[in-house]
């Protein structure tokens, strides 16, 4: 009678969720192990299948947030979010190159492709986002960076995989420039995060 119990909670579906990976970033993850450097290939996966890269996450909150919209060849586009000033939120398009194991910013920037919000969500319109806009380009640091990124854990229980990425000027990097990045491919924890000044 327990047995048969059993049977029937399972087959109503009581026997609780089932949290994994999707398939192809398992794949992925079973190859590597910590401190690892992430390949090319791989981590045009990690882009194309993570809803959201969550970079410095805390309680929930990023320092800063990055979707990648499409991936293709050795060029990859992203939408970058982060809080401009505690006030305003931004949003804005940027494409990357990817050379070798490292991606490279290209200087390629859509300012056009910025959009603001206050913090409980209304839209910044009008001559402030124009203004907002003519800040953005004033104050933006044109310098290009590369970077790569170091495999250090995954979690089938909360659908992330965690990178360390580390920021290149020419051949040298510093550790005090590294953030940790966590990957979360359940799209309701993707988007319940947010963005902390």
């Amino acid at each position: 009678m327990r047995a048969a119990s059993v049977l029937v909670a399972m087959s109503l579906g009581l026997a609780g969720p089932a949290f994994a990976l999707p398939d192809e970033i398992q794949t992925i993850v079973e190859t590597y192990r910590a401190e690892k450097p992430v390949l090319a290939a791989d981590l045009a996966t990690l882009m194309q299948a993570a809803e959201r890269w969550c970079y410095d996450e805390m309680d929930g909150t990023c320092g800063w947030s990055d979707v990648y919209l499409d991936v293709g060849g050795d060029t990859a586009t992203y939408q970058i979010g982060y809080l401009w000033d505690e006030d305003i939120e931004t949003y804005i398009t940027e494409t990357i190159a990817i050379d070798g194991n490292r991606v490279c910013e290209t200087g390629e920037t859509f300012e056009r492709s910025l959009i603001a919000r206050h913090p409980g969500g209304e839209l910044i319109l009008g001559r402030e986002l124009h203004d907002l806009r003519a800040e953005f380009l004033a104050n933006t640091d044109r310098t290009i960076q590369c970077f790569d990124y170091i495999y250090l854990s995954a979690s089938p229980a909360d659908e992330t995989v965690t990178l360390r990425q580390r920021s290149w000027t020419g051949e040298e990097t510093s550790a005090a420039d590294d953030a940790i990045v966590t990957l979360h491919f359940d799209p309701v924890a993707a988007a319940a995060l947010t963005h902390r000044w």
